[in-house]
Formats: structure tokens, sequence, C-alpha cells
């Protein structure tokens, strides 16, 4: 057996865990050229590449794992960082067994198994806050792309980065969009998660500066088999639209219940999963929704616009907001190590906490968390019943 061969027995039996080389057949059903896919993984053994860990969930996330590898073929076609390609090693996180006591499994295995330069996601606060101390304690740069808890982007470590607007920022954002639409008073409908009770504080307190009353605040504990009651409730109230900061299933319900009953005011969107909507997300034309969008148009219209043509390209769908993450995460990364001149951790990991002169498709650039002052930019609100790219309204800057 070679030894290129060897190494790559050895580094997937040691991962485990869904590791996944890009293969031709991957990169036929992905629309990849092949002269631009991540290097196979046996070539990590040698040095002859650079080591990025991608974590995700298949089931919630997949256009976040289609923007990085799209970011990283990118950065290959172009010569990879410094000379050396990208390797990809790709981990599931929907592959976990729910039963799982031990969340950290798949950094421990990255980290065990691969000298590598940085990992891009997690999905879930719990794995995210567990891995990113694992990732500091070995000295490799962690990317949060995904995770909006606040208390996850003000973790104390060295080398890890939140690139996503947090809890605050989201709620924020929402009531500066409320304040440019005109609304003075407002219900706010959220699920029992402290996340949605942290985005629910943070645009509770902003509207009370923008001197918007919110009138109502309702939590759901379960999903319902009907929202009439709760639809008819807010109907009579003397408001002038809903704040929706549920999760997907009771969001889901409440909307398609909204259009039955012909709910006639505005709804916005403000949960980090509307993150992921598309125009597919149509529930009815006579609905008035407003939904969070992680594009920076207004900055980037010309990036924007060509990155959603070559995703298009490339995987044959619109990109939604997580795809736009998942490939700035891998650009943000080459731009620091092209800063840094290097590929250790220990130089790239300031090079990116000093705020680059660099910015991306997506919200929170050059502001990457955590830095001593805060975000200064809030999410952009769009129609829901239409193309991001063609109306939108944005929250003050």
């Amino acid at each position: 057996m070679s030894v290129n061969k060897l190494l790559f027995f050895i580094l997937c039996v040691g991962l485990g865990l869904n590791l996944v080389v890009r293969g031709g057949q991957e990169a036929e059903r992905n629309r990849l050229d092949l002269s631009t896919r991540p290097p196979a993984i046996n070539e990590l053994g040698a040095h002859k590449t650079v080591a990025l860990g991608l974590v995700y969930n298949g089931n919630s996330h997949p256009q976040f794992r289609e923007g990085v590898n799209m970011a990283v073929a990118e950065v290959n076609a172009r010569g990879g960082l410094l000379g050396k390609p990208l390797g990809l090693i790709e981990m599931d996180e929907a592959a976990l067994d729910p039963e799982e006591r031990d969340r950290n499994v798949v950094a421990r295995q990255l980290v065990e198994n691969s000298a590598l330069l940085a990992v891009i996601g997690h999905s879930t606060r719990a794995n995210a806050a567990q891995a990113a101390i694992l990732y500091d304690a070995n000295s490799v740069i962690y990317l949060n792309a995904l995770v909006a808890h606040k208390t996850l982007s003000n973790l104390p470590l060295d080398y890890t980065f939140a690139i996503i607007p947090d809890s605050r920022d989201i709620g924020e954002g929402i009531a500066d969009a409320m304040s440019q639409l005109g609304l003075r008073s407002v219900a706010i409908v959220r699920d029992p998660s402290d996340l949605s009770g942290e985005i629910a504080i943070a645009a509770t307190n902003r509207a009370a500066y923008r001197k918007i009353d919110i009138a109502l605040q309702v939590t759901l504990h379960r999903q319902q088999a009907s929202y009439q009651d709760l639809l008819t409730r807010l109907d009579q109230a003397d408001v002038d639209a809903l704040v929706i900061l549920a999760n997907r299933q009771m969001r889901e319900g409440l909307l398609l219940d909204a259009a039955r009953l012909r709910y006639d005011r505005p709804i916005l969107l403000g949960h980090p999963e509307g993150f992921g909507l598309t125009a597919k997300d149509r529930f009815s034309e006579n609905l008035v929704i407003l939904k969070p969008s992680l594009f920076a148009e207004q900055e980037n219209a010309y990036q924007v616009a060509d990155f959603r043509r070559a995703f298009l390209r490339s995987y044959g769908v619109t990109p939604n907001g997580w795809a736009g993450q998942g490939y700035d995460a891998v650009l943000l990364l080459a731009a620091a190590v092209d800063a840094a001149q290097s590929l250790d951790p220990s130089v790239v990991a300031p090079a990116l906490r000093n705020s680059l002169p660099w910015a991306g498709i997506t919200v929170g650039y050059p502001h990457i968390s955590p830095q001593p002052t805060d975000y200064s930019e809030s999410l952009t609100f769009v129609p829901g019943n239409t193309l991001a790219s063609d109306i939108f309204i944005s929250s003050n800057r």
C-alpha cells in the first residue's frame, strides 16, 4: 500500500464521522468544475494542502456547505493560500447519535486527526461553545458563521470569531426596520427558547429608544394545531404590525393561518431560521412579510448579484443567507492569510481580530466579534414574497 493510500485510510478511520472526500461524482452532482475542486483528503498528510474543517448540519443548513465549497473552489482556482491548495474536511452534525452525550466529538476528531488552520461551522450553541474552547486550546481558528446567541459571540477566546450578527444585532435590526417603516405599535410572538428571548429583549430595548410601543408580547410554549384564536386576538389589538420570533414550525403554522384568515397587517420575521428563506417560501401574496437578510446589498450589490448567479450555475438553486455566510467565511480567512503572509494560526488570528480592510457579501464586516466595539450594522429586511434582489427595505446603518 502506498504512503498516500495509507494516510488516507488512517485519516478516514480517525475521523469516522461523515468525512467527505471531494471526488468526481460529488463535483458532478454540484456542477463544480473538477479542475477547481478541493483536493483529496489524502494530500493533507503530505503537507501539500492547507486543511480547513467544515462542520455543518445537512438537515438545517445544506446551502451553508455549498457556499463554503464554492468559496474553496474559487480560492484554489486563484492558486490557493500562499501557493498551497485548500483542502476541506466535511463533517455533518446531523449524523450524530441523538443520545450522544459528548457534543464535542466532532471537534475532537478534527483536532486529533488533522493539522488544521481553521474550522468553519457548528450549528448549535452547545456544540459551538464546547468546540470553541477545544479549538482555542489547540490554536485552531474557529469562525462561527451559524450560531447567533450573543453569549457565543462574546467568548473571550483568542482564536474564536463570530462573523454572524448575534441576537442583540438581530433584535436591534428589527426595531430599526420598524422605525423606518413608520410603525408605532407592534405585537411580538416568540417561542420559549433563550435565543428568541434574547432577540425579544434587544428589540424591546431598541424599540423604546425609537419610541415604538410593544403593545403585546406572547410566548408560545408548543406548536398548535391552529393559531386562529391568537391571530384574532392580535387583529383586535391596536398594533401596526406583528413580529414573529418563533421557530420554523410555529412560524409556518402562524403564517399559514394568517394567510387563511387574510391577516392584513405587516409581519416581520425575526428568528435566525428566517435567514434561510428564499423566494420559494410563499405563503400568500396578500400577506406583507418582511424577512431578515444576511446579504449586504446596499454596500456590495454587484458582488451579491455575481454570487447569486455563480451559485445558481453551480447548484441549480437560488442561494439563501446561510450560503452567503459560508462563502464569506472562507474568503475572509483567505484575506487574513494574505494579510498575515503566514499559514500559522497564531499569526493569522491577530490579522482577523484587527478588522481587515475587506468587505464580504453579508452583513457584519469589518466588525468581527469579539471586538472592543459593537456591530455598527444591523440586518436588512426584505419582502418575503419576492426575490431579495428585487426590492429591499433596509434598517438604519
